[in-house]
Order: structure tokens, then C-alpha cells, then sequence
């Protein structure tokens, strides 16, 4: 009986360069096994990577370019484990084809009359809502929380049939209203998908990665094969790390595995520390901590010398054996702490507005260095776009990799105004925001339809107006020109107005009514989901309507266009869900589909400057890396148990327990904390209310203060100081002379 091969486990520990380390380990040979020689030209396309994502992929890719021997060289065959939509890869010649995955928006779609439908009999748990009140909008907000557990149970391979098991009849009516009301997803949904000929996305992914890991199994290949950067959260990829692991010619490569916490702790580990998914994928492989090595190439730390990263691990330990704090600090060498401690700062900025101006202006003090690399990594939306915009003081265009939600784009806002203009009956506000708006043409120049629009406001739009409609407003601006001609009360400049002013307001309410012209027609009656979305697109395109000279439309020519383009698409041709639309249902629902759609732009604008969400940075290392929002309940975020499920009927049926966000986020930080310069912010107020710092940050804190080291994490950069300062005039004052009327 053959032994089964030893498992290959490596791990980067945190301040390392993960992509180029990889890099270079394969490059000089002796891996992923010590009898593997350095790969020839022709070899080492023939080596396979699978890394997390395809940011990683590329700055894989780059590594192996920016390799320094000066060799052309074929690259390896880097894959994305987390998209694999390249079904050639991973599945055998002659398997059966897996149905398609059914989108978010379509699955969205599908649950919303089973939830209406079911809402004529039942009150919906949780909302009070009953046949008489629920509304499109209710109901799309409901089907995208179902469609979230529905993820979540998928990536756990969870059946949610279990669910009947978990209630006993002698709990709340609640409890019960919820279990029946959670049959949608159980049983009318699949039914649905079979019909449709569609999966579900996390089951068609870890059917995918099920027959790769299979496929590996019954024909090992020749050929190296090494999955670098994951720490298996999924347990199908866990599953086909696990048969890498073992394979001859494979290797698994951990990012920051701690190698130092001691074995006590170590069994201690909870869901919300960083290490919790490497000690859960290590029990899955079945190996030993021990058994993990370092990366070839990599030296190891000598016993005189003190890192971050074990800094950070003496930190971060489990709480149950913090007590070995005191011990454990009297026999580090605080002078070599405070040594390894130098690159770290800590930036506290009295709210956010401040915070994101003192990290542009850092940012834009690592721009002045040629060369040189700088990132910002946050999962505060709301500081990157703040610190983007304040980047545009100096001509420096960042796009937020992370995504930029779709509400938020230039064009979602434009066709959200549109419908909101129309559902308020053309009233004055919601109309002079969308006239006003940069996509608002009508066919005329941006100056010439800024300027009859002012004209427009004050001549017509100004004063009462009872009755809803376009037509209104021609009715308004006769009215007015007949005030003018009785010499009644008007405004002074409206009583100057030329006649071609008054000719070109008028022309410009008939170019509004044209525009206005399909939506004006829906309100009349209810409409279908189709003809609602119909008439939308069609107004949205004659407001938007350019010159002849300046070419057509181009509501839908960017990244966001694309993708509104898209789900516009989406909703004209699905199956028509039975919804009565009116301007006052269509509006909000729209809007609520639009909730969750990140805009991810195709390309960068600057290429050392840098904007990411804690997934995106992953595997990635600039020479200055700032981490922002450091504030509890936003890094990390609170636990989420969702709103169908308690925190018991969570553990019983056999997902995740929100914690174990908290320990990817805690891993996230351990890796960005170690790199060699790194700045670390948050804010003391957040929309008027106090903050508490991140609990990783005041753990950090508190090593380096049992260490005597209570200042180190002070910065002598004058960052916040200039944020302060920026927006005021500290010039001394100029005498003027005092008035001589």
C-alpha cells in the first residue's frame, strides 16, 4: 500500500510582498517540492496558479514581469478561483454542461410576486406589511434579503430545508409566520429556476470548483499546480485546496499563517480572530501547524529580532489568554519593538470630512515621489469617495476599485430624477433638479438650456401652482405673460424679458413636454413591469436628447451607463411578474433595484494611486498603505445575523456565525498593518455622534503602551494640521479704508 504523499503547505508571512515572493520562489525552482527545478521558458507555462480574485491575478502577472533577470519568458497559467466562469478549466472533456447561473436582478424579479402573492393572505414577518400597504419597492427590498440567505446557504452547502426542523410548534406565532414565509426560497422558488433552466451562482460555483476538485483526483497532473493567496472561507474551495495540498506536484501557499502564537492560544482561536480560517482549513487538509513551512526563498527572523507581524499577533491573540500579556511584553526588547513600530502611524482626525482631507494630502505627498506606490484601504464607502474627491484639488482622477455604487453614478441619478419629476406631477423642485441636471439636454447647447431654464424658473415656476402636468406650465407661462400685459405685480427682470426670450421659453416647455410625453401617458392607468421600464428609457433618452452636431445620446456609453443599460435590459424582457405599476410604485422600486450594483470601472485613471476595499488589497503591497475608518461598527462592522434567522438558528443549521466576517476583517488588518510603511486613521465624530476606536487598533495601542512605548505611533507630518487649515485664508488682515458714500 502506497503512503499518501505529504501534504505541501507554504506561508508569506504579513510585511512580505506576496506576489513577488511567489515570484520568485517558482522562479529558482525547488518548488512547490524540494526535487523541482528552476522551470525553462517552455516549462512554465505549464505551471497553474489559482489565486482569490483577479485583482490578485494581475498583480501576480506583474510580478513575474517586473522579475529583474532581464529573460523573456511565457507566464504560468494564472486562474481566479473565485470567478470561474471558464467551465474548460475546470471540468473534463465530455462532462455534462451545468445549467446557467441565474442573475441577481432576474432571481429579484422572480421572488417578488411569490412575495406579493403570499402578502394577500399573511402579514410579513417583521414588517407589519399586509395586502392593504405592500408595495413593489416592500416587496423587492424582501426578495433581495432572501436572495442574501439564499447566498449564504448555497456557498455553506447548507439545504435550507432544514429550516422545519429548527422552530418547535410550542415557540412565537413569529418564529412560525417566518419558517412558512421562508417556503418561497424552499420550495416555489425552485421549482421556478427548474422551469427557467437556471442554478443558483454559489451553487453553480461550487459545483464548478466540486468538478475540478474531482477532476484533480482521478488525474493528477504532471505539471505543477499551486493555489497561493486563499485561505478556503468557501467550503468548496477549502475542499479543492485540501487535494492540491496533497497532490505530488502541488502546493498550497497561506497568506500571513502565524507561525508564532503559541499552541495554547492557538487552540483557543474563536471565529472573530484572524487566524480562525487557516486554522479551519489546516483541520480540513488534516495537518499540523507545524507541518506548514515558509516559502522557499524567505529567511527566517532571528531569535534577537522583533516584527510587526509579531507584534501584531501578540495583539490580536485570543482574549482568553490575554492574561500572558504582562509575561509575554517582559521579554520582548522594547528597543527593537519601538524600532520595528516606526513605519506604523496612527492619525486622529475630529471627523470625517477632516480625516479624508489629512489622507489626500498624504497621498499626494507620496506622488511628489517618482516611482512611488500609495494606497488607501477602506470599507467606508463614503471616506474613499471623499477622499477621491478631495484628490480632484490636484488634478489626481482615483477610482475607488472596490466599486462606486450605482445609485451614485452620474447616470442612475439622472434617470432617477426623471421618474421622480414625473411622479411628482412636474412640480418645480423635483423639475429644476432634473433641468439643471449635466445630462438634461432637450437637443440644445448646455449654455443655451442653463440659460432658459433660469429664465424658465423665474417666469413660470415661481408662485402657486395647483394642478399637476406639463400642460400646466404652458398654462402658467400664458398667465404670466398676460400679468405682464395688465401691468400687475411680476418680477423686475421677468418684465424685461425680450421676445425671444419669452419665444425661447416657450419652445423650451414643448421640448419638456415631448420628453415628458411617455411617462405623462403611464400615469394615466397602471402599466405593466415592461411597458413602465419602456416608457422610462424612452423619456430618460429624449431629456437627454443632444444637438445633431454633438452626436446621439450618450446616457449609456460609460461603465455605469453599460450596466443601468443592462439591468434596463433585464427588466424588459422577463417574464411579466403581474405588477400593476403606477409613476408613484414604479419610482421606489426602481430605485431599490438599484441598491447593491457596484460600478467597477474598466480602468484606472492614475497608476500609483490607489483606492480598495480590504478584498481588492488583498496580496497587494504599495510602498505607503493607508488604512482608513478605523472605527468600530465600521472596521470591522457589527455582526449581521440577517433579518429571517437568529443567532442559534444560525449554529443549528449549519452556517457561519457572523463572527467569522469579524476574523476575516481581523485578517485583513493583520496582513495591511505589517507592510513596511503603513498609516493608520479614523475619526472622532461620525455624522455628529462619537466613535470607538477599531478594537485592533486600541489592542496595537495597548502592546505598545505595556511596552513604554505610548508615543511611537505619533507622526511628525503636519497632515491634519494642513486639512485644518486648507479651506481658510490664514493670510494676516489688510487694513481698507473705511466707506465715503
Amino acid at each position: 500500500m502506497t503512503a499518501k504523499p505529504r501534504p505541501h503547505i507554504f506561508t508569506i508571512p504579513p510585511g512580505q510582498p506576496f506576489t513577488r515572493c511567489l515570484a520568485e520562489a517558482i522562479l529558482q525552482g525547488g518548488f512547490p517540492n524540494p526535487d523541482t527545478p528552476a522551470p525553462t521558458a517552455g516549462f512554465l507555462p505549464q505551471y497553474t496558479l489559482l489565486v482569490p480574485t483577479r485583482r490578485s491575478q494581475r498583480a501576480l502577472i506583474d510580478a513575474f514581469l517586473e522579475a529583474d533577470d532581464e529573460t523573456a519568458r511565457l507566464l504560468p497559467d494564472i486562474r481566479p478561483i473565485g470567478d470561474v466562469d471558464e467551465d474548460a478549466f475546470f471540468l473534463e472533456p465530455g462532462a455534462p454542461e451545468i445549467p446557467p447561473a441565474i442573475s441577481k436582478l432576474e432571481r429579484q424579479l422572480a421572488l417578488i410576486p411569490l412575495i406579493m402573492k403570499w402578502a394577500k393572505t399573511r402579514q410579513i414577518p417583521g414588517e407589519g406589511l399586509n395586502v392593504d400597504n405592500i408595495t413593489p419597492a416592500q416587496s423587492a427590498s424582501l426578495a433581495a434579503d432572501l436572495g442574501a440567505l439564499l447566498d449564504a446557504a448555497d456557498t455553506e452547502n447548507v439545504d435550507l430545508k432544514g429550516l422545519a426542523t429548527l422552530v418547535p410548534e410550542d415557540y412565537e406565532e413569529y418564529w412560525q409566520l417566518t419558517l412558512e414565509f421562508l417556503k418561497i426560497i424552499t420550495e416555489f422558488l425552485p421549482e421556478i429556476l427548474k422551469e427557467k433552466g437556471f442554478i443558483q451562482p454559489s451553487a453553480r460555483r461550487n459545483i464548478v470548483i466540486n468538478a475540478q476538485t474531482e477532476k484533480l483526483k482521478r488525474n493528477p497532473p504532471d505539471a505543477p499546480i499551486i493555489a497561493a493567496g486563499s485561505t478556503g472561507s468557501i467550503p468548496a474551495t477549502a475542499a479543492l485546496l485540501s487535494t492540491i495540498a496533497h497532490l505530488p506536484m502541488g502546493a498550497v501557499v497561506l497568506p500571513g499563517l502565524d507561525l508564532d502564537l503559541d499552541d495554547a492560544s492557538w487552540q483557543e482561536i474563536g471565529p472573530e480572530h484572524p487566524q480562525f480560517g487557516m486554522k479551519h482549513l489546516l483541520e480540513a487538509i488534516g495537518v499540523d501547524r507545524s507541518d506548514v513551512h515558509l516559502l522557499p526563498g524567505i529567511k527566517g527572523v532571528e531569535n534577537s529580532t522583533v516584527t510587526v507581524s509579531a507584534l501584531v499577533s501578540e495583539a490580536l491573540r485570543p482574549w482568553q489568554t490575554t492574561d500572558q500579556w504582562q509575561q509575554r511584553l517582559a521579554q520582548i526588547d522594547a528597543k527593537a519593538a519601538a524600532q520595528a513600530l516606526t513605519g506604523i502611524s496612527i492619525l486622529t482626525a475630529p471627523n470625517m470630512r477632516e480625516e479624508a482631507t489629512a489622507i489626500a494630502l498624504a497621498i499626494r505627498e507620496v506622488v511628489e515621489t517618482p516611482d512611488k506606490t500609495v494606497a488607501l484601504v477602506t470599507p467606508d464607502r463614503t471616506l474613499a469617495r471623499r477622499v477621491a474627491a478631495q484628490l480632484q484639488r490636484w488634478h489626481l482622477k482615483v477610482d475607488d476599485s472596490a466599486g462606486i455604487p450605482l445609485a451614485h453614478t452620474e447616470v442612475a441619478i439622472f434617470t432617477t430624477l426623471v421618474i421622480a419629476a414625473a411622479a411628482s406631477g412636474f412640480s418645480a423642485i423635483p423639475l429644476l433638479a432634473l433641468l439643471k441636471h449635466p445630462l438634461c439636454r432637450l437637443g440644445l447647447e448646455p449654455l443655451d438650456i442653463r440659460t432658459r431654464v433660469r429664465n424658465l424658473e423665474q417666469a413660470v415656476l415661481r408662485g402657486p401652482r395647483l394642478k399637476s402636468g406639463t400642460s400646466t406650465l404652458h398654462q402658467n407661462l400664458a398667465t404670466q405673460k398676460l400679468r405682464i400685459k395688465n401691468d400687475e405685480r411680476v418680477h423686475p427682470r421677468v418684465k424685461e424679458f425680450s421676445t425671444q426670450t419669452w419665444d425661447n421659453i416657450e419652445d423650451l416647455l414643448s421640448r419638456l413636454s415631448n420628453a415628458a410625453g411617455p411617462l405623462e401617458d403611464l400615469a394615466s392607468k397602471p402599466a405593466t413591469l415592461a411597458q413602465a421600464t419602456r416608457a422610462h428609457i424612452d423619456a430618460c433618452e429624449r431629456f437627454a436628447v443632444r444637438p445633431v452636431q454633438d452626436g446621439n445620446v450618450l446616457l449609456w456609453s460609460d461603465d455605469a451607463g453599460n450596466m443601468l443599460a443592462d439591468m434596463f435590459d433585464t427588466l424588459l424582457h422577463t417574464p411579466d411578474p403581474g405588477l400593476a405599476l403606477t409613476l408613484q410604485s414604479y419610482q421606489p422600486m426602481i430605485g431599490v433595484l438599484m441598491q447593491g450594483a457596484l460600478v467597477r470601472p474598466a480602468f484606472g485613471t492614475h497608476a500609483r494611486v490607489h483606492i480598495w476595499g480590504p478584498l481588492e488589497a488583498r496580496l497587494q503591497q504599495p510602498d505607503v498603505l493607508i488604512l482608513g475608518s478605523l472605527n468600530e461598527g465600521t472596521w470591522p462592522a457589527l455582526p449581521d445575523t440577517g433579518p429571517w434567522l437568529s443567532r442559534p438558528m444560525h449554529v443549528a443549521l449549519g452556517l457561519q456565525s457572523p463572527e467569522r466576517r469579524i476574523g476575516l476583517a481581523a485578517h485583513d488588518f493583520a496582513q495591511a498593518v505589517a507592510a513596511p510603511r503603513v498609516i493608520l486613521t479614523r475619526s472622532q465624530k461620525l455624522n455628529g455622534s462619537p466613535t470607538v476606536p477599531s478594537r485592533w487598533l486600541s489592542r496595537l495601542e495597548a502592546i505598545a503602551s505595556g511596552l513604554g512605548l505610548e508615543n511611537c505611533f505619533e507622526t511628525s507630518e503636519p497632515w491634519l494640521n494642513w486639512a485644518q487649515g486648507l479651506d481658510h485664508d490664514n493670510s494676516p488682515p489688510v487694513p481698507i479704508k473705511a466707506p465715503r458714500p
